[in-house]
């Protein structure tokens, strides 16, 4: 399924151009975006433009997949988060892509319970 115009221009005007022409947002004291979340169902090619529109800004980049993440002992999945963006402010600019993260958030409800049976963490 072809990516949509409106889209990849809203990526270009997001991402790409900011990261290539940083002198025209500092002439006009504007800060590029942080973060972008992409979402939307399983194979609709969310990862391929993440790494499509990395590879146009030409900066490094770091591709995590969340289910390695998690580890057995309590502290540890917290750990490898924090060592996963530590190593993406020492490639700064970089690209974070955290890929897969519906497979390891639990979905919440109104009633309060965890559905998940994660214990909480």
């Amino acid at each position: 399924m072809p990516c949509a115009p409106a889209l990849e221009a809203r990526l270009l005007q997001l991402v790409v151009e900011p990261s290539t022409h940083a002198q025209r947002l500092a002439r006009f004291n504007v800060d590029p975006i942080r973060g972008l979340v992409l979402h939307g169902p399983s194979g609709s090619g969310k990862t391929f433009l993440a790494r499509a529109t990395a590879r146009e800004c030409k900066c490094a980049t770091l591709l995590v997949e969340a289910p390695r993440l998690l580890r057995p002992y309590l502290g540890e999945s917290e750990a490898a988060v924090r060592q996963v963006f530590r190593d993406a402010r020492a490639l700064a600019p970089c690209i974070l892509i955290l890929d897969q993260l519906d497979a390891i958030a639990s979905k919440r409800s109104l009633s309060g319970g965890d559905d998940s049976g994660a214990g909480g963490v």
